[in-house]
């Protein structure tokens, strides 16, 4: 096999997880060439054959463990509704087993293997079941704890989390999880007692996050205030293979809000959600569904929190590679045709028609959804005489992460969502504590903040 041969083969597994074994005969990767879902493969570097070693026809593959002396994979995990791990050597499909049934509720993650492969240390994390580290023997089939990551959560009642399937109009199969608050559902069904005031929680991304069965702080805490909580995939949702992923292309405020949409009367059907009580919620992309949701189909959401969420696809965001996401989004910028089309799918272009109260949340230092983003939004919303408020934090980029002002952005969104879901919450009093947070629009909106502030910027 030539260089050239050996460096087109690569370039196919770019990305992708690549494992040599140690007698350098075989490459080990995974690789989704001609392919929908991804598939782990063995390359005889001599003779340039290809083997399928393993295969989900349904997802991507999740992880591949090597053995500690040989190299050679010995398993695999895969993700549907949960993970689980699929051995390659049939002799240890025991202890796997053993080891995801140890704790039922939880996911097993393989964090490192000894040298002789006999212990592997673990990490098991279940949405009530907050990350956990042990220490697996293999031989012995012994599990020994090592510590709770975040052993407060451990004397705390936590919501339980359920997988559902869903099927678009077109076919598409994939899979969203609700988490209900604790003693709601008195006979442990799934389904509420009764139909709960609801949030859905909307992904970012959209193509390298997916919504999955793990623990959320957001989630249980959002559950712990009485909520139903829907974290959401949707059509470009990563992890459920190339057909899936592309079919967001001209998308975007199109068939992947429908999926949404979809969801939303699944639950109200289903006895889950209170259809006048529902939310919306999301970050950058989920920002963006969220902005959709408001604008451009107001009669479906109670209220809604778009935290980093672009307004207009019009103006391409920094990061953005225009010929790829003219592709993406269906239309280009640099065309008269595709700017009608990008103005189509724009929520600023959208705003007058919105109803509900919007918080909007920006970091004045984002670099991927510069402010001006959430600043033409929240102008347009406040001449169309919406009930907007624009939270602004100075130091924060993509996302607010500070601590200070996190707990200032939480402590907001409570009062804003209890005003409009009639959930639980607390008063924001000191939440505002240290945080650089400036309200431009709409303090007035939010039950406290604009005494808070006024306190706060009161001279001595």
């Amino acid at each position: 096999m030539t260089n050239e041969d050996r460096g087109n083969f690569l370039a196919n597994f770019s990305n992708e997880i690549i494992h040599m074994g140690v007698e350098n005969k075989y490459l080990y990767a995974v690789s989704s060439k001609n392919r929908d879902t991804n598939g782990l493969f063995k390359w005889d570097l001599a003779t340039g054959q290809k083997e399928l070693l393993a295969e989900d026809t349904s997802t991507d593959l999740n992880r591949v463990i090597y053995d500690q002396k040989t190299h050679q994979p010995i398993a695999y995990a895969s993700m549907w509704k949960r993970t689980i791990w699929h051995a390659l050597d049939k002799t240890l499909q025991a202890e796997l087993d053993f080891m995801m049934q140890y704790h039922p509720a939880s996911d097993v993650h393989v964090e490192s293997q000894s040298a002789d492969n006999n212990l592997w240390t673990l990490r098991l994390m279940g949405p009530n079941n907050p990350t956990t580290y042990y220490l697996f023997d293999l031989k012995q089939k012994k599990m020994t704890k090592l510590f709770t990551a975040a052993p407060h959560y451990e004397s705390i009642a936590l919501a339980p989390m359920y997988p559902y399937e869903m099927t678009s109009p077109d076919g598409l199969k994939y899979i969203s999880y609700y988490t209900l608050p604790v003693g709601s559902d008195l006979d442990s069904d799934g389904i509420p007692d009764k139909p709960m005031p609801s949030l859905m929680l909307v992904h970012g991304g959209p193509s390298d996050e997916r919504a999955q069965y793990a623990f959320g702080g957001l989630l249980q805490w959002l559950s712990n205030r009485g909520y139903a909580t829907f974290f959401v995939n949707f059509r470009g949702s990563a992890g459920f293979g190339k057909e899936f992923m592309s079919a967001q292309n001209g998308e975007w405020g199109g068939k992947m809000h429908q999926d949404l949409l979809d969801q939303v009367d699944w639950a109200v059907n289903k006895g889950i959600a209170d259809k006048g009580h529902f939310g919306i919620l999301g970050g950058s992309y989920g920002g963006y569904a969220t902005l959709v949701g408001a604008t451009m189909t107001p009669d479906v959401f109670a209220c809604a929190i778009s935290i980093v969420g672009p307004s207009t696809l019009e103006k391409f965001m920094p990061h953005w590679n225009v010929d790829m996401m003219s592709i993406t989004l269906g239309g280009d910028p640099r065309t008269e045709e595709g700017l009608k089309f990008l103005a189509s799918r724009s929520p600023v272009n959208f705003a007058h028609q919105t109803k509900i109260p919007v918080l909007v949340v920006q970091g004045a230092e984002d670099a991927r959804v510069p402010q001006a983003q959430s600043d033409l939004i929240v102008e347009k919303m406040q001449k169309a005489g919406v009930d907007v408020t624009y939270l602004l934090y100075p130091d924060e980029g993509h996302g607010i992460v500070k601590p200070r002002n996190t707990k200032s952005l939480w402590g907001i969104s409570e009062q804003f969502l209890a005003n409009c879901l009639g959930g639980r919450a607390e008063p924001i009093g000191y939440k505002l504590e240290g945080s650089t947070l400036q309200v431009p629009v709409g303090a007035d909106q939010v039950k406290g903040l604009a005494e808070i502030l006024a306190k706060n910027t009161a001279p001595e």
